[in-house]
This record gives structure tokens, sequence and C-alpha cells, in this order.
């Protein structure tokens, strides 16, 4: 069944966990206005204080959903585990806060009348379901079964709850955590660090753009009827050229150091469904790529370039 847009009367009751996060904040600022906003946030979160009802949550606590808020008709469910890399010291903590919580979630919304979960992913599981060797050893495996097993419970939902499953790929903006694939390539271009490169040129992806991000989420909040989509910006670009452009926009000559053996492990997601159903990606890479090296140059307390 083809997916569309519903119309709602009234004020909507949108409830958005992980309002502290790059996506969370921004999507909050942009229903402002328009919708009843509760965010979700396990820390105090002032960007967000004077937008939405402001509701303290730690979503690794079982019970959290006894402090939630009556009559919500849409969720918004991006809370991630920030311990993702800790693997195994932060498992029980990513699997509280990416599985359990979403179950608890669900079960919520099934009991309490909301008609809309839409639950943010990663489009890393393509690796998990690519034909391809997996490195046993890595954490990012735990966090993606951790994403993957999320989005099945999600699923068995869907004969209750209009489901909505969207699949992000390297969602970048200002002001992003610096551990993040972008900001860790502005820094590395920045100081004169190595850029690790799988092969000539390195991994192929399209990275999306926080603004496109909530363009997406804001408009799958209103399908009526489940899907489950890649959400990517429109271009895809190697490791190597992203650099480049960011040494252009910084005035540094990036520094590369190859690993000619190694098959880069490209992660580029499908835009066609969301296209369809959400609308195509709008921020060009390139656009992004110069704000970030803005956000970088006027950010307080950044090493300088050069």
């Amino acid at each position: 069944m083809t997916a569309t847009a519903s119309r709602t009367d009234g004020p909507r009751r949108i409830l958005v966990t992980g309002a502290d996060g790059l996506i969370g904040s921004a999507l909050v600022d942009a229903l402002a206005g328009t919708a009843d906003v509760y965010a979700l946030s396990r820390r105090p979160t002032p960007a967000v204080d004077d937008l939405a009802h402001l509701v303290p949550c730690d979503l690794a606590r079982p019970g959290f959903t006894e402090s939630l808020p009556e009559g919500v008709d849409t969720v918004v469910h991006l809370a991630q585990s920030r311990r993702y890399r800790e693997f195994p010291e932060g498992a029980p903590d990513v699997f509280a806060v990416n599985v359990a919580s979403t179950a608890a979630l669900l079960d919520w919304a099934r009991r309490t009348g909301v008609a809309r979960f839409v639950l943010g992913s990663s489009g890393g599981i393509q690796r998990l379901r690519a034909d391809r060797d997996v490195d046993e050893a890595s954490p990012l495996d735990f966090y993606l079964a951790s994403k993957q097993a999320a989005e099945l419970l999600s699923a068995a939902y869907g004969a209750a709850l209009t489901v909505v499953v969207l699949r992000f790929f390297f969602v970048y903006g200002p002001a992003q955590r610096p551990s993040m694939l972008l900001p860790r390539l502005v820094r590395s271009v920045a100081l004169g660090d190595p850029v690790v490169l799988e092969g000539e040129d390195g991994m192929r992806c399209n990275p999306l753009h926080v603004d496109d991000a909530v363009r997406a989420i804001s408009r799958a909040a209103l399908l009526d009827a489940g899907a489950s989509m890649d959400v990517a910006g429109p271009d895809t670009w190697s490791l190597r050229r992203i650099a480049e452009r960011i040494g252009a926009g910084l005035g540094r000559t990036p520094v590369f150091k190859t690993v000619p053996d190694a098959a880069p492990k490209d992660l580029v997601g499908d835009v066609g469904p969301m296209t369809t159903l959400l609308g195509p990606p709008e921020v060009p890479l390139e656009d992004g790529l110069v704000e970030l090296c803005r956000s970088y140059a006027e950010e307080p307390g950044r090493p300088a370039a050069g």
C-alpha cells in the first residue's frame, strides 16, 4: 500500500525523544508554533525550554513511560545511547536506550492511542545486511544490531500504529558533536592530521544535512501508512573529495594516508523511496561543507586551522 500524507485537525501533540541531539533539537525548533511538542531529554536542554514542554527522562530507567504526557498522537523516537563506541562496557546502556526503550515506547503508544510512531534508525544497518564480511571485533556491530532490533520491534506493531522507520546516513550540521564523521574530518584537515582512506579515494557516501533530516521527519509524521526507507543526502562523494573540499574551505591542504589493499566500504543511501514519499533532499553537500568550515572557524575554543 502506498503511504500518503494525511491531515489532522487542531494542534498536534508530538513526543520527541533525543531532544538534546543535533536532529532532535532542530526538529523541536521546526515544530514549535505548529504543534504541542513534548521534548524528552536525559539532561537539561536550555535550547528547547522556550519551544516545547521539556520532560526530563532517562530512557535507560525501567518505568520511564509513567512520566509521559497524555493525549500524544505522534511519537518521534530519535534517542540513542552515546556509549555506542564503548563495547562491551557501554553495551547495557546501548541495549537499554536503543532497544528496551523502543519496546517500552511502542507498548505505551499502543495503550494510549498514539496514531504514529517514527523511528530514527541508522543507515549503517546496510552493512549488516550486505553480502560481505563483518568485523566481529568492532563495537559498531553491537550498536547496529541494537538499531536493527529496534526496527524489528517497531515493525511488529504495524497493525496497531502507523510505523515509519527512517534510516539516516551521516547526518551533519553546525554544532554537531566532534566525534561524528564530518566534524572529525574538518578537525583532521584543520590540524593537519592524516585522513585515512581505504583504497585510493576511500568510502563513498551521501551525507544528510540536518535541515533535510528535519524535513523528512516532519513529513513522515504525517504519513497514514507504514513505511521504511533510507534518508540520505543528494550527493555521493568519496572521503577524499569531501576532505579536499573541506581543505579548500579552511585554506588547508589535506594530508592523506591510504591503505591500498583495503576495499572501501561504501555506505550510500537509496533516496528513491524518500523522494517519492517525503520529497527529495535539498541541501547540496557542497553548501553543507562550506557551512561546516565556517562553523569550525567561528566556534570559540576550537583549534585554529594552519
